[in-house]
């Protein structure tokens, strides 16, 4: 049998077309071609059936607890109750691949601490005791987390944690009401959203947080209610869903259960919110990326408005006092308006926490101002508005009146929705005066669509510009505009969302 010589010249070029792929047997991926990571929900934990599925769902009680169990809420309906007990279930992420990160989403209600007699050491809510956990089958490596935002991941190829209770209290999932959960880690880091508000958002350098995310792909269980070293306390759980890498905006958002009434769950932000600025280092509309703002200068000021740390809302805008000629100079801050062009004839809500280190009585903290007309407020209670044309038409709510005065260095949430016929403004989702009630007005508007009208036209608003006066020291954080005033639940609502 006759072989056949190959050329020395195409053996050379053989073994280079050979080595220039990864592993023999395979191809360089075709340009276009390569696989991105996709989200892909592997689990969704409903607990809707009339009684659990022990093939689905094992279930165990602690020392002296209770086995879990389905129990119906008033609120969501049926849900998985945890009295002294917690669930496994196999690990779904064994089926696929994983590759820049593991999410999960529920609904959580933690148990309110019990009251306890005069003198009697008050109980003190669980932030130790794991919401969930990812272990391995011996038990000797895990991850958990808990309602304090603490991680804690302790592997053979290393360990980290962050918000030990034992080190610092977060208040990120207050005990005794319904909470939507959203927690992804990343091979960077991870964040937590509660109610689709961002609460925790960290990226880590100091460790490879793609370890984490490979042994959370890899161990056979997934526990709900086990998994620190403390027994987890009572809690009810729901909707618990698991994805393959990380969520985005639409899995985030806080879902309306279906079947409840707005009364219910409340859905963030409101209907009608157009603008959403997170004032967290920057100026930008959440709502609108065309949308966005800035700080302008008239007179130097000695110490500037700038972002800065607050011990309670984390990022905040820190206004400072200004005015023309005033010591510290004058600047004030202006945002692209995103009511501009919205229908508002039924009105409009105006939202922002404010923290006021001193109660300025004249100068303003929130201002439109078109060129003509201006509309304002600040931490004095003091409402105000003026055509400016002609004829020229007025009100002040509470001019050189402190009846109604925000506490200072306190945060309080400041809603104003203008109707109509008149006004309406909540302080922490309580109704705090309106036009027929309050501590003194005066003024010859009659027909407040005038306002209305003002914000529809308006290019921009502003924080610290001028009305009569000019600006008022505040710190400033998480500004709403909605194209439709609030109501009275709505109003309590955004304010137990945004509160922390």
């Amino acid at each position: 049998m006759k072989t056949r010589k190959w050329p020395v010249i195409c053996l050379a070029i053989l073994t280079l077309c050979m080595g220039s792929c990864q592993d023999w047997g395979q191809m360089d991926p075709i340009p276009g071609h390569q696989v991105l990571p996709k989200l892909e929900q592997v689990a969704n934990l409903t607990f809707d059936d009339e009684k659990l599925n022990p093939e689905e769902i094992q279930t165990f009680a602690y020392p002296d607890g209770d086995i879990p169990s389905l129990f119906t809420d008033e609120t969501l309906g049926q849900v998985l109750q945890l009295e002294g007990g917690y669930a496994r279930i196999f690990n779904p992420l064994n089926k696929v691949t994983v590759q820049n990160g593991v999410s999960l989403t529920f609904w959580m209600k933690q148990a309110a601490p019990e009251s306890v007699e005069e003198g009697e050491t008050p109980e003190e809510q669980d932030l130790t005791g794991a919401i969930f956990s990812f272990e391995n089958g011996n038990a000797t490596q895990r991850m958990f987390f808990t309602a304090n935002g603490w991680l804690n991941y302790t592997g053979v190829d290393g360990s980290y944690e962050d918000n030990n209770p034992a080190s610092v209290k977060t208040g990120l999932i207050t005990a005794g009401e319904w909470h939507y959960v959203a927690v992804a880690i990343t091979n960077n880091g991870y964040f937590v959203y509660v109610d689709g508000l961002k609460k925790i958002e960290k990226t880590i350098t100091d460790f490879d947080c793609s370890k984490i995310v490979q042994f959370m792909a890899s161990v056979p269980y997934i526990y709900i209610g086990y998994g620190s070293d403390s027994k987890t306390k009572e809690m009810l759980i729901d909707d618990f869903k698991i994805y393959r890498n990380t969520i985005t905006s639409k899995e985030i958002a806080l879902p309306k259960k279906e079947g409840n009434t707005e009364d219910d769950i409340y859905e963030f932000p409101p209907k009608g919110t157009v603008g959403y600025y997170k004032l967290d280092n920057t100026f930008d509309n959440s709502l609108n990326p065309d949308q966005s703002g800035e700080l302008v200068t008239v007179q130097t000021q000695s110490t500037p408005s700038a972002f800065e740390i607050d011990a309670t809302r984390g990022t905040v805008w820190h206004q400072q006092e200004g005015w023309t000629d005033n010591a510290n100079g004058w600047a004030y801050t202006r945002f692209d308006n995103p009511l501009k062009g919205e229908e508002l004839s039924n009105g409009l809500s105006i939202n922002l926490w404010i923290n006021p280190p001193v109660l300025n009585w004249w100068d303003q903290i929130f201002v439109m101002n078109d060129g003509t007309a201006k509309f304002w407020f600040n931490a004095i209670g003091y409402l105000g508005f003026h055509t400016g044309g002609d004829p020229f038409e007025y009100f002040d709510c509470h001019n050189n009146n402190d009846t109604n005065a925000m506490e200072a260095n306190k945060w309080t949430l400041v809603t104003i929705n203008i109707l109509p016929d008149g006004f309406e403004v909540y302080y922490n989702g309580e109704l705090k005066f309106d036009r027929e009630n309050n501590a003194g007005y005066v003024g010859t508007l009659t027909d407040f669509t005038k306002i209305s009208t003002v914000f529809t036209n308006a290019s921009d608003f502003f924080l610290g510009y001028e009305s009569w006066w000019k600006a008022a020291p505040a710190l400033v954080d998480d500004i709403y505009l909605c194209a439709a005033p609030l109501t009275a639940m709505q109003a309590k609502a955004i304010y137990n969302a945004t509160k922390k």
